[in-house]
């Protein structure tokens, strides 16, 4: 009889699908199915009752929590005794939780906990929580360095688990990421599409907190924007209403905001076209637990400026311009360097869609 193991896929019937985590448990759970025949393992998937399902999953395979008319945020709390009590019925040997929850190893479940950073604990002003938030990330943490494994998505997130939790680097296995998009080659989009904008553009996508600095992108952009009056400032997603307001109030004061060009949130099919026709995407963020959206750019030929921190040089290599994020100027500079010198686009270009090739879900599923 195979092993049993459960992977806990809420993730993916919640707002959070459409985030890093979400995508994670979304395409690791379904490539994992698609090997099972592969391996010595049987995968059960810990869904929640009466919500879609995200992919076509036996129903057999399923093990439904009920979820109590609660705030979501005490959700977990009560989910502990239930969790438990379905594992067992269900002989399950080992829980992979796809991010850091209450469940801990005892005599009978041994326990991998996924986690894909630990932002709260590096940049403190990220995240502005009750105290009520505060005592769940620290009891989640607190559970997630009793698991017997831990998995993480960079080498850069692994160092900063043992550096402040304290935590034996054999415990700790860095597992990459893939891209959501099967395959990705610039010069293919752009035979089959057309331009997704009328004038050459810059792009930024990847959400608005404190660590994206996208104060930074505008602040570089209004250096240059006068040396190049033919670029736009392309920024993809939806800020909240406050994180909009903020930055609209900040493009006013820089004077420019008839070349900067808020798109919103763009849908999975049409990024490929907006990575492969953009004269550079720009990503200075101060921290990030792997960086899918510069694997995405690079996966279709965007040249990238990015950050020299945390996660991004593993992702990146030598594909793209390594920044200090703190840097307007060297922003600035690397922007003005990019949009004059088409031999360098080319260049980067190529290499970002080599480097890209290192990274996908089927791999991600067989080394996890």
């Amino acid at each position: 009889m195979k092993t049993r193991i459960c992977l806990d896929i809420r993730l993916c019937q919640k707002s959070s699908r459409f985030t890093g985590t979400g995508i994670y448990a979304f395409h690791l759970s379904q490539k994992l199915f698609e090997i099972e025949h592969e391996s010595e393992f049987e995968f059960w998937f810990l869904v929640l009752k009466g919500k879609p399902l995200p992919w076509q999953i036996p129903e057999d395979r399923l093990i439904k929590l009920r979820r109590p008319a609660k705030p979501e945020s005490f959700q977990e709390i009560y989910d502990i005794i239930d969790i438990r009590f379905l594992l067992k019925q269900k002989k399950i040997k080992l829980l992979h939780s796809l991010v850091p929850g209450f469940i801990t190893p005892d005599n009978e479940l041994d326990v991998v906990v996924t986690v894909h950073d630990i932002i709260p604990d590096i940049i403190p002003e990220e995240r502005q929580d009750s105290i009520f938030v505060k005592w769940l990330y620290r009891n989640k943490m607190g559970s997630a360095c009793k698991a017997h494994h831990i998995l993480v998505d960079s080498n850069a997130t692994g160092r900063d688990i043992v550096n402040l939790y304290k935590l034996p680097e054999s415990k700790i296995t860095t597992v990459y990421l893939g891209s959501q998009f099967v395959s990705g080659n610039q010069q293919l989009v752009k035979r089959s599409s057309s331009r997704p904008w009328s004038r050459p553009y810059l792009l930024y996508l990847g959400g608005f907190n404190y660590r994206k600095n996208v104060k930074v992108i505008l602040s570089a952009f209004s250096k240059i924007k006068d040396d190049f009056p033919e670029i736009d400032l392309l920024i993809a997603g939806r800020p909240a209403k406050s994180q909009e307001e903020d930055l609209m109030n900040y493009c006013t004061e820089l004077d420019f905001n008839k070349r900067v060009k808020w798109l919103g949130f763009v849908p999975d099919k049409d990024l490929p076209n907006l990575y492969a026709w953009c004269e550079a995407f720009v990503y200075p963020s101060l921290y990030e637990g792997f960086g899918l959206p510069v694997l995405e750019a690079m996966q279709f030929g965007a040249p990238v400026i990015t950050s020299d921190r945390s996660s991004i040089p593993e992702i990146v290599g030598e594909s793209g311009i390594s920044i200090d994020p703190n840097s307007v100027d060297q922003l600035s500079a690397a922007m003005s360097k990019l949009i004059s010198d088409r031999e360098l686009q080319s260049c980067l270009s190529r290499r970002g869609e080599i480097q890209a090739k290192n990274f996908s879900w089927i791999k991600c599923a067989i080394e996890t």
